[in-house]
């Protein structure tokens, strides 16, 4: 119990410290907004988790060749499975296990979520938009998140390591804990947070202790022999780039109001040496 709420604490922290002190206006007028929850919240949820489900069709070629390096990273780390986990399991100790239950708590869903709700609480109370919206936008994402492993556990059905059937045996459609491995769901939800955490943050600091905090709790699954290395690996995968995916949807647009068109000057320069077109705003 101490260990869990030492997480949750260093988790909250971590929220706070990645909110921007600050909102823009156009974030905060913006119609579409994420700081609050109102009757919009689910719908909103849902277009976005659309929007995610979706996105493979909008492709280029970068996230083409992005996709293949995921997949062929997986497959990799699938030949070495059976290695990976045998190593890992001969140099468990008393104080391994100590450690790695203390650092799944950064990828549990429950205690992520509970934190994350908490610290919107925080932000209501305390008027404060920008805490408020960091944390529904890592409740988006871990919920987005959550939703596709979901799914994905079910159709895959690859059996867990301590089901000692080998990396290869697989029962789709089980609804069997033992037969659900691929991908991580401690690992996804944790990268999940920690990249909607990374994207709010202004901090290299506050950045690097989240994503190392994600891969710790992602390789401590490998530890607790619930999870083959090949599943951390594309749960991790999943949660980053679903994350970023909400981010971007949810990243504050400039909108030009009235108001700031009133104050808007422009000018013209030509000669015989430079052209310039300028604008500017003034509020």
């Amino acid at each position: 119990m101490r260990r869990t709420i030492t997480a949750s604490a260093l988790i909250a922290a971590l929220v706070l410290f990645a909110a921007p002190g600050k909102l823009s206006a156009q974030a905060s007028s913006s119609p579409d907004r994420i700081d609050r929850i109102d009757k919009d919240t689910l719908r909103k949820f849902f277009k976005d988790f659309g929007a995610v489900c979706a996105s493979p069709r909008d492709w280029q070629d970068r996230d083409l060749w992005t996709f293949a390096a995921i997949v062929g990273g997986g497959i990799l780390l699938y030949a070495a499975d059976t290695r990976i986990q045998d190593w890992a399991q001969k140099h468990r100790s008393d104080t391994t296990n100590d450690v790695s239950g203390f650092i799944s708590n950064f990828g549990d869903g429950f205690v992520l979520s509970t934190v994350l709700l908490g610290v919107y609480a925080a932000g209501e109370r305390a008027g404060r938009p920008s805490w408020r919206r960091t944390a529904l936008l890592s409740l988006e994402s871990l919920g987005s998140t959550a939703l596709i492993v979901f799914v994905s556990k079910f159709a895959v059905g690859r059996a867990r390591p301590y089901a000692h059937e080998g990396n290869h045996s697989y029962e789709p459609f089980a609804a069997r804990s033992a037969y659900s491995s691929m991908p991580s769901g401690h690992s996804a939800s944790a990268w999940a947070v920690a990249t909607t955490i990374a994207e709010q943050s202004e901090s290299s600091v506050v950045d690097a202790v989240a994503y190392g905090l994600a891969a710790l709790a992602a390789a401590s699954r490998v530890h607790d022999n619930k999870h083959w290395a090949s599943d951390v690996f594309l749960g991790s995968a999943l949660g980053y780039f679903t994350a970023k995916k909400i981010c971007r949807i949810n990243r504050p647009k400039l909108l030009l109001s009235p108001a700031l068109l009133e104050n808007a000057y422009f000018s013209f320069e030509l000669n015989g040496q430079r052209r310039s077109l300028t604008l500017t705003l003034s509020w």
